[in-house]
């Protein structure tokens, strides 16, 4: 794998700054939590968290150390934030970016709650990561992405969700099926294929033309992320 391939992939911002509400002064209602993914900073999920706040919703786009804890301190860090923010929410979405969708999982797997409302994963891997798997042999790629990085390369499975929750999945790739990087397997948005998105208890699924590490800032993922958390569906 030629160095400036890892560094494209895993370059990111360092996460610095606190978990914030995006609405001061919303009236209690229905709450978003958004969680970015490996090595990204909440400012990737902003363009979704001003229309989402915009539409109505109280957001919470959280900031975590993905790249510094494993899988097992990053619940714990997320429980602590969710108690802090959210403790009261009438009811409570999700919506993901890589691997949050995978830190998501395994928190609801040990914590339920009674408020939880639908989630929506954007590009994560849930069958694992055919590009993660080939650069694990390679140091910089645990240099970069910390424990976390590992649990992605050794793939499924990774924790259940609750029975009955409305999921929703929006893979990146491109219309004609090749997808943006030659080198993996399937359709894909560069990082993670289409096929690798895949959730079969999904309530709806869709993919759109955008890469990885801007699929959260796509008109057409925010307009299907508003839609699903509203109807349930994404179309």
């Amino acid at each position: 794998m030629r160095p400036a391939l890892l560094a494209s992939i895993l370059a990111a911002g360092v996460c610095l700054a606190p978990a914030h509400a995006a609405r001061e002064s919303a009236a209690p209602g229905e709450e978003v939590v958004l969680l970015h993914g490996l090595a990204r900073t909440d400012r990737s999920l902003r363009p979704l968290e001003k229309r989402l706040s915009a539409a109505g919703f109280w957001v919470h786009n959280l900031r975590y150390p993905s790249t510094e804890l494993g899988p097992e301190a990053l619940v714990a860090h997320l429980h602590q934030q969710l108690a802090a923010c959210c403790a009261g929410a009438p009811r409570l979405h999700f919506v993901t970016h890589s691997l949050g969708g995978i830190l998501v999982r395994a928190y609801l797997a040990e914590h339920a709650l009674e408020n939880l409302g639908r989630v929506v994963m954007l590009a994560p891997p849930n069958q694992g990561s055919e590009l993660a798997a080939a650069l694990q042999a390679l140091p910089p790629y645990h240099w970069i992405g910390g424990p976390a990085a590992g649990e992605i390369a050794a793939g499924p499975p990774f924790a259940a969700l609750p029975d009955g929750l409305e999921v929703a999945v929006i893979a990146g790739g491109t219309a004609d099926g090749r997808g943006f990087n030659p080198l993996l397997s399937d359709n894909n948005d560069g990082i993670v294929t289409v096929a690798e998105t895949a959730l079969p208890d999904a309530r709806d699924r869709m993919t759109v033309n955008a890469v990885h590490t801007v699929i959260a800032a796509a008109p057409e993922t925010i307009a299907a992320t508003l839609k699903f958390l509203e109807s349930g569906r994404l179309r």
